[in-house]
């Protein structure tokens, strides 16, 4: 996080009477994935700036300061756990359960630190490992209270989730999409939540362009169809490449947010639709891809409405694999080879 922005944070609490001033400490929070695969690490950087013109002592409250440790290399996770009781993070979850209680407390002395003008120290710590309880499905809340609380970090999201992927069998084949959750999070759950309620099943694939995209997912079989409730999801434009397999959401020209329930799979590599369309998934596997690369040869008519209709036939969410690699270890050839 850049300086300018650490200086929007909760600075410190004025000091007590024997207290060592905090005055220009700012604490703050980053996560390195806001969706997490249950049983993998949740890894959070727990971040102390000093913006103010003096350097500050970085005492833990109640712990025995190991005056000889002065130039730690990173933030000792006792300074972590700095909070009233030696917590230091609050964490509760969606119904505002709180879950600071249940950690691995560490050791209770601790070295001093000479925070300097300008400095910056922290450390990355894995609450799966620390706090058992986030080890099961579920959206939890985090907020860094370090030395009893005098400093207040912002307060991040996390939601640990067993990740999904869609199986879609259509009459040309059997295709497995796998999603970017960080990327696209509404987009994502949009789709699953579409896949899941049985809406995508016996729709049809009514757009058909060779060698450059195949779109689907329309209640009305003529691409001006969207969910029976109305409901449409907000754009999340990103750095994702359109390319083979790539899984994006359709929308009208006139309006990035008006994605529904209408997808489209690229056939080719369109670099004018990076940043134009929601890039949400990807189509993976070997046999996914042959069955992509079959809509090559549907002959269409004027309007890239395939003359015999190509059905979706089922729409169904399971489990990603355990072990599988990252989404992004399984993209697509660059190029399809039409008719390959």
């Amino acid at each position: 996080m850049p300086l300018w922005a650490l200086g929007l944070l909760a600075g410190a609490a004025p000091a007590a009477a024997g207290e060592e001033s905090l005055t220009g400490l700012v604490a703050s929070l980053s996560v390195a994935r806001q969706v997490v695969p249950v049983g993998e690490p949740i890894l959070i950087d727990c971040l102390l700036a000093n913006t103010g013109t003096e350097p500050i002592a970085l005492k833990v409250p109640g712990a025995t300061a190991e005056e000889g440790a002065n130039s730690p290399a990173g933030l000792p996770l006792e300074h972590v756990f700095s909070g009233s009781g030696f917590r230091g993070l609050s964490i509760v979850g969606e119904t505002n359960q709180p879950f600071s209680d249940k950690v691995t407390r560490p050791a209770t002395s601790a070295a001093v630190i000479a925070l300097e003008p300008g400095a910056i120290i922290g450390r990355r710590v894995d609450l799966a490992a620390l706090y058992p309880v986030l080890r099961q499905t579920g959206v939890y809340y985090v907020q860094w209270l370090p030395y009893e609380g005098r400093v207040a970090s912002n307060r991040v999201r996390v939601e640990v989730a067993q990740l999904q992927q869609v199986v879609l069998q259509t009459d040309l084949g059997r295709t497995v999409l796998r999603f970017h959750y960080e990327k696209a999070p509404a987009h994502v759950r949009n789709f699953l939540e579409l896949a899941r309620d049985g809406f995508y099943d016996g729709k049809t694939i009514h757009r058909v362009i060779a060698g450059t995209l195949i779109q689907g997912g329309c209640p009305k079989g003529d691409g001006s169809g969207v969910r029976a409730d109305g409901k449409t999801v907000p754009a999340e434009f990103s750095d994702l490449p359109h390319q083979f397999g790539t899984v994006s959401m359709a929308r009208k020209e006139d309006d990035p947010n008006s994605g529904s329930c209408q997808f489209f799979v690229c056939l080719m590599r369109i670099p004018e639709f990076d940043g134009n369309y929601t890039v949400f998934g990807e189509v993976v596997g070997e046999e996914s891809w042959d069955t992509l690369r079959r809509f090559n040869t549907v002959q269409t008519d004027q309007f890239d409405r395939p003359y015999k209709s190509i059905k979706i036939q089922s729409a169904v969410v399971e489990p990603v694999p355990t072990g599988v690699r990252p989404l992004d270890a399984e993209r697509a050839p660059e190029v399809a080879v039409p008719g390959s």
